[in-house]
């Protein structure tokens, strides 16, 4: 019996595919691609959010909380949490 372990590696190169055939992809485009993506089941909505969030900057993406906030209502986990949306949009890979 092999043990699999649930990391984020999986969601890096399907992010990267999605940037590079769509370059003005929005968050919630990536999210939702992500969240459909059935090896990424056990992760929160946060976690996705934030691994979008990161590829787009290391493409030099301007990200603004108004962005961010608008993904953040596709996201049933996340919707209407504004402290969330304050916190990642000042993070420093937002920064």
């Amino acid at each position: 019996m092999e043990t699999e372990y649930q990391n984020l590696d999986w969601a890096i190169p399907i992010i990267k595919q999605q940037l590079k055939e769509y370059p003005t992809s929005k968050i919630s485009t990536v999210f939702k691609r992500l969240r459909n993506n059935p090896r990424l089941t056990l992760f929160g909505d946060y976690p996705l959010y934030v691994m979008v969030i990161k590829e787009l900057k290391k493409q030099n993406r301007s990200i603004n909380k108004s962005e961010i906030k608008n993904a953040f209502k596709i996201s049933k986990e996340l919707r209407n949490k504004k402290t969330i949306v304050d916190t990642l949009f000042n993070t420093e890979f937002c920064a």
